[in-house]
C-alpha cells in the first residue's frame, strides 16, 4: 500500500530528508521518517487532544504542552510506585507490558520525535490490513496509536520461550490503528501461501507475523551441535494453520541479542 511505497522510497532518500508515512497516518497522528534508512528518526505530529503511545525510553524530543504518563499495554494507568512490581508480575503472567502515553493538552498540533536503539529498519503497519492483530517479538514495538492493546503472549509452550533464545518473548498487538515496529538490519517480508505454507528461520531473526499462524521451535542438529555450534541452535517454523490461505512473516538480518552475545564473549568477566 501507500505505506510500503513511501517506505521503499527511503532507499533513494538523502540523510535529513523527510519521508511521510502516508498509509499509516490520519488526521489525529501524522508520522514521518527522517535520516538514513538504517538509523531512522520517527517524527510524529500530534493534534490537540490526541495521544500516541511508544516504548518507554524511545522519546527524543518532547514539546511544551505534551504530557506523558506510564500505562500498561491494556490501557490501564500504572502508578509510579506500583509500576515495577506490577509490570514484572504481569509480564510473567503473560498479561501486559508497560508503555508511555503522550497526550497533547495544548490547543495546537505538536511535534514529537522518537528514535531506535538498534541499527535497522522501521516497519509501518496499519493493523486493519492484517485482521487488527500482529504477533511481534518482544522489543519490536516502537510507536503505536492510542487504544491498541499490547500484551505478552507465547505462541508455543514455555520451553519455546525460554530455550529458543534469551529474552525470547512474543507480544500480541491488537486493535484498530497503526504501529511502527523496529527490526535489526535489513527487514524482509515473507509471504506464506498454499504453494509455500511454511518458513523456517533462526528464532533471533523473527520480527513479527500475522495472527493465526502456527509457530514451533526445534533444535537444529544434535547435542554436539548445541554444545559446540555456538549460534543458530534453535529454528522457528512458522506455518499456515489448517484452513488458512495466506500469512506474512517479517524477518530481520541483524539480531541485536546475538550482537550483544558476541561482544560479551570478547570480554569475559
Amino acid at each position: 500500500g501507500e505505506a510500503a511505497m513511501s517506505y521503499n522510497n527511503l532507499q533513494a532518500v538523502e540523510e535529513g530528508e523527510k519521508v511521510p508515512l502516508i498509509g499509516v497516518s490520519d488526521e489525529q497522528l501524522k508520522l514521518s521518517l527522517l535520516g538514513s534508512k538504517d538509523f531512522p528518526l520517527v517524527e510524529a505530529v500530534l493534534q490537540s487532544g490526541c495521544s500516541v503511545c511508544a516504548e518507554p525510553g524511545r522519546l527524543i524530543q518532547l514539546p511544551e504542552g505534551v504530557h506523558f504518563h506510564t500505562i500498561f499495554g491494556d490501557g490501564t494507568e500504572a502508578g509510579f510506585m506500583a509500576t515495577a512490581g506490577k509490570a514484572i508480575s504481569r509480564a510473567f503472567a503473560g498479561e501486559s507490558v508497560v508503555l508511555a502515553r503522550f497526550t497533547n493538552d495544548s490547543d495546537e498540533e505538536q511535534l514529537l520525535r522518537f528514535g531506535t536503539v538498534i541499527p535497522g529498519n522501521i516497519i509501518p503497519l496499519k493493523l486493519e490490513d492484517y485482521g487488527c492483530t500482529i504477533i511481534a517479538q518482544g522489543g519490536a514495538y516502537l510507536v503505536g496509536s492510542d487504544g491498541l492493546k499490547v500484551e505478552s503472549c507465547f505462541k508455543q509452550r514455555l520451553g519455546a520461550a525460554f530455550f529458543g533464545g534469551e529474552s525470547f518473548i512474543l507480544q500480541k498487538i491488537q486493535g484498530e490503528g497503526v504501529v511502527l515496529l523496529q527490526g535489526g538490519g535489513a527487514v524482509i517480508k515473507e509471504e506464506l501461501s498454499p504453494q509455500r505454507p511454511s518458513i523456517r528461520i533462526d528464532t533471533g531473526c523473527l520480527v513479527a507475523f500475522t495472527d493465526g499462524l502456527e509457530y514451533n521451535v526445534a533444535m537444529a542438529g544434535g547435542l554436539k551441535s548445541w554444545l559446540f555450534g555456538g549460534e543458530g541452535i534453535f529454528l522457528a517454523t512458522i506455518s499456515l494453520a489448517p484452513g488458512q490461505s495466506q500469512g506474512s512473516v517479517w524477518v530481520e538480518s541483524f539480531p541485536f541479542t546475538k550482537y550483544i552475545k558476541r561482544i560479551k564473549s570478547s570480554y569475559p568477566h
